[in-house]
Formats: C-alpha cells, structure tokens, sequence
C-alpha cells in the first residue's frame, strides 16, 4: 500500500496525491485559498468573477405617430341659382306694343317712343322688373329682318316702365319697357321692332307686332317683316 504524505502550512492541509483540503475551521474558496470559516462568504464572494451583466437593453421602440389622415372637406356646394339663364337661353314671348303706324316730321320730332312687352315664366309675373332682362328698341330699312340684316338697323336700350296684365286682369305677368329711337335724317318709311336678350346678348328674340292695340301674335309665332311696326318720316 501506497503512503500519502502530509503537509501542514498554516490554515492550509496538504495532502499529497489528492486535493487540497483545510484544517480544521477553514474552508477553501474558489481560488483554492483557505479562509476562516466565518468570513468564507465574504471571501468566496472577493474572489467570484464580476457577472459581467451584457443584457443591453436595446429597446429601439420609436413610436412614430404617422398619422397623415388629412381632413379634408371636399363638400361642393353645387346649388346654383336656378334663375339663372344658360347660353341660348330666350325669353318665352315679347312684342311692340306700340307704335303700330305712326308718322313724324324731321323738323320737329327728334325721337320717338317704342314700347315693347316682355313675359318670362315665374320671373316678369308679379311688380318690378324680371332678372336677367335686357330690352332694345330698334329701327332700320322697312321691309327688312333685323335677325338678318343688323347693319340696316340702329338699336337703341329701353328701359323698365312697369308692369301689364296678361292674360288674367292682375296678373302683372308682362314687363313693359320703352325706348327713345333718333327720327331718321331721311324722309321715306321704316320698320321699328323689338328685341330682348336673357344671356346678355349673345342670342336674342325678335319682337314684332302683338296685343290688343296693334294685333297680331308677337314673337309666337316668330318675326315677320310685314308685321313689323311702321314709322313714316315726313319732310314737314
């Protein structure tokens, strides 16, 4: 049988050919060291390596608030003002009223009056003047249309006057306008005629004779040269 030796070195017991043990009240440490019992806590926890912590907290939450909800009101208004007239938009009937046939001097009479009637449904029924109206008087070559031949005809603004009945006794359904027209410098005879414009004048309706002083139908029945009023321009 094989011998051990034994060596005793302070705290430290050696026992050869097996691990190193304490004597008595010590206790051996982590770096193989002996140390009093009552501080091997301490001593044990001196020498334990550092419990080198690597948890990087590496919350990268960035909490972007990428709302790009734009509110963004796209309610058109769309409610547009039924009266008002579209291009090409006639008036529904209109007619001169007077004069019918009628005679004037060149040294005397400067001007004369036109006095045209105009009816538009729901806008000249009732007192003042319909919207969107614009009347002119005119006079040119007699026997011409004024539709055709603009350059034979000189035209001049009426204006509102008031109102006519029309078909029942006050209705007010007519807007009566009157325009003053230069005589002519020549003697010799003329149409006089009426035309209004709703869509300031791009398009017209031609008025000829009509209603209870003159006769005949007015623009129902469309402009007729031979219906026209008349002015005889004298030399007296």
């Amino acid at each position: 049988m094989r011998l051990l030796g034994v060596i005793v070195v302070g705290s430290l017991v050696s026992i050869t050919g097996c691990r190193l043990v304490c004597r008595d009240g010590y206790g051996l440490a982590n770096d193989d060291k002996c140390y009093p019992l009552a501080t091997l806590d301490t001593a044990d926890a001196g020498s334990s390596t550092a419990d080198e912590d690597a948890d990087t907290d590496t919350d990268t939450d960035t909490d972007t608030d990428t709302d790009t909800d734009a509110d963004t009101d796209s309610d058109t208004d769309t409610d547009t003002d039924t009266d008002t007239p579209t291009p090409g938009d006639l008036i529904d009937y209109c007619h001169v009223q007077w004069p019918c046939d009628d005679s004037v001097a060149l040294s005397t009479d400067p001007t004369f009056g036109v006095y045209i009637w105009v009816y538009e449904e729901g806008i000249t029924e009732g007192a003042g003047a319909g919207d969107f109206i614009l009347v002119e008087a005119g006079i040119g070559a007699d026997g011409t249309d004024p539709s055709e031949s603009s350059s034979d005809w000189d035209w001049r603004l009426a204006t509102y006057s008031g109102d006519k009945d029309g078909l029942a006794a006050g209705d007010l359904a007519n807007d009566e306008y009157v325009g003053d027209l230069p005589v002519p410098f020549t003697a010799g005879s003329y149409d006089v005629a009426g035309r209004v414009t709703r869509d300031g004048g791009s398009t017209y309706m031609y008025c000829d004779l009509g209603g209870e002083s003159c006769g005949g139908s007015g623009s129902s029945d469309g402009y007729d040269p031979s219906t026209a009023g008349s002015l005889t321009v004298t030399d007296d």
